[in-house]
């Protein structure tokens, strides 16, 4: 008999082996990236807040005019044009949620669910 070659016990046993370790990797590295998804849209959130809190400041101006409205949009505009925020922050899972004010003490959340 040859000794130059994986027996097909061993080449299953490899195989399984493999499968175990991917089978243990793939539902970590999922986890472990949905937690630093979550720590970047919360520290979008705190960057936004933030931002509002000094142009605020600095504008003198109140936030109730944009909030009476309904246009969410338009303080960011002017949030991103202060020289508080360079640009709106994205969606860490890359989807179309958006920044929104809640409404609620000039606070922003995302809009969406993840």
């Amino acid at each position: 008999m040859r000794d130059d070659g994986f027996t097909f016990v061993e080449l299953m046993a490899s195989i399984t082996i493999i499968i175990i370790i991917i089978a243990i990797a793939v539902p970590l590295y999922r986890e472990v990236t949905d937690t630093a998804r979550h720590a970047a849209d919360g520290s979008n959130v705190r960057t936004l807040n933030q931002a509002t809190q000094m142009w605020k400041i600095d504008t003198g101006k109140t936030i109730d005019g944009f909030l009476s409205n309904g246009d969410e949009r338009q303080l960011m505009e002017a949030i991103v044009d202060s020289p508080f925020l360079d640009q709106q922050p994205e969606d860490p899972w890359g989807e179309n949620r958006e920044y929104v004010d809640t409404m609620q003490d000039g606070k922003w959340e995302t809009l969406g669910s993840p």
